[in-house]
């Protein structure tokens, strides 16, 4: 029931997540094996709706590699997922069907008032939706 809201439930700073709202990425497509920590990559960004699910991200990223970067061989089709500004990439998250949802949810509530005021303070004020990346990555051979 409504009743039992507490200032836990308040929205994000970020606002609401939007299930339904293209949401910013940028994926990495790294050289080398995910646990021998490479560095750099190639970066694509790409929008998704969350609520299109995992499938369809995973789509324009794949698509992105088979047309630019020639010769790419994947390590697998996993797309990984930063969960916080910090996470070092030993701690990256497979994103699957079943987390694509909550772990871009909680990475969005994890977007501070000091981001949400500093992007909009720039001399092209933005909001989180327009300014936030969420971080992917995928390794090639």
């Amino acid at each position: 029931s409504n009743m039992a809201r507490t200032t836990n439930n308040s929205p994000p700073d970020a606002g609401h997540f939007d299930k339904d709202a293209e949401y910013r990425f940028k994926c990495y497509v790294r050289k080398g094996d995910v646990r021998t920590n490479p560095r750099g990559g190639t970066p694509f960004d790409f929008t998704v709706k969350i609520s299109e699910g995992l499938e369809v991200a995973k789509a324009k990223v794949l698509t992105f590699v088979r047309r630019s970067i020639s010769g790419a061989q994947l390590i697998s089709e996993y797309l990984y997922f930063k969960r916080s500004k910090g996470c070092p990439q030993s701690q990256y998250v497979t994103l699957s069907d079943e987390n694509f949802e909550s772990m871009t949810e909680r990475r969005w509530k994890l977007i501070t008032q000091r981001d949400v005021t500093s992007w909009a303070n720039e001399e092209q004020p933005k909001t989180p939706l327009e300014k936030f990346e969420f971080e992917t990555f995928m390794y090639i051979h």
